[in-house]
C-alpha cells in the first residue's frame, strides 16, 4: 500500500472520530460535574490581573517548564520569573473558592505563587497547588507559536502570555482519568462555546 493511500485512510478515519469527540466536548461543557468559576469573581480576577500588569515592580510570570524557578530581566525593565503550570492551578483554586488575591501588598511574588509543582506555599505542602485529582488544560494557547527569547519579546506579548496563563476564565478542569481529552480541539471549542467569549487576550502568533 502507498503511503498517499495510507495518509488518505488515515485523514478519512480521523474525520470519523471529529462527529463524537464534539459530542463529547458539548456533554462536558453542559455537564454539572464540571467546575466553574462565578462569574463575578471571574471580573474581579480580571481587575487584579490588569492593576498586576499595570504594576511594574510586581514580576510577570511565563509558563517554560524548562527554565521554571529562573528569572530574566526584560528590555524595558520588567523582570519575568519561569514556570511550570502552577500558577494557573494557584489562580484557579483561589477562584473556585470565590477568592482573589490583593496584590498591592506584595514584596515578592514568590511568597504567594508557587512557580512551580515543587514549590512550598506559605502554610502549605509541597505539591499542595494542584487543584484535587482534575487535569487543567487552557482554553487558548498559553505560549507563542513562534519561539522568541523573553529577553528580546515585546512587552505587550509578555502581558498576553501572562494573562492567559493565570485568567481563571481561560482555564477549565477535566478528571485526571481522561486529562488528554482536556487538550482535544474538539473539547476546548465546546467548552470555550458554552462558557461564551470571556476576556482572554487572543493568542499571539
Amino acid at each position: 500500500m502507498e503511503l498517499s493511500e495510507l495518509e488518505r485512510m488515515a485523514s478519512a478515519a480521523l474525520e470519523e472520530f471529529r462527529e463524537p469527540l464534539s459530542v463529547l466536548g458539548c456533554r462536558w461543557a453542559k455537564s454539572s460535574n464540571r467546575l466553574r468559576v462565578e462569574p463575578a469573581v471571574l471580573r474581579r480576577w480580571d481587575e487584579v490581573l490588569d492593576d498586576w500588569i499595570a504594576t511594574p515592580s510586581l514580576p510577570l510570570v511565563t509558563r517554560d517548564s524548562r527554565r521554571r524557578g529562573e528569572q530574566a530581566d526584560c528590555s524595558d525593565g520588567r523582570i519575568v520569573l519561569f514556570c511550570d503550570n502552577s500558577p494557573a492551578n494557584w489562580s484557579l483554586r483561589l477562584a473556585l473558592a470565590g477568592q482573589a488575591p490583593d496584590i498591592r501588598a506584595w514584596n515578592d511574588i514568590r511568597e504567594h505563587v508557587p512557580l512551580t509543582f515543587l514549590s512550598r506555599e506559605p502554610g502549605g505542602e509541597a505539591g499542595s497547588e494542584q487543584v484535587g485529582l482534575e487535569d487543567l488544560p487552557h482554553r487558548s494557547r498559553v505560549g507563542p507559536r513562534q519561539r522568541v527569547a523573553i529577553e528580546d519579546s515585546p512587552v505587550n506579548r509578555l502581558e498576553g502570555a501572562f494573562r492567559r496563563l493565570l485568567s481563571p476564565g481561560n482555564m477549565f478542569l477535566v478528571p485526571n482519568s481522561t486529562s488528554g481529552a482536556g487538550e482535544l480541539p474538539e473539547v476546548v471549542r465546546a467548552v470555550a462555546a458554552f462558557e461564551g467569549a470571556l476576556r482572554v487576550d487572543e493568542p499571539v502568533p
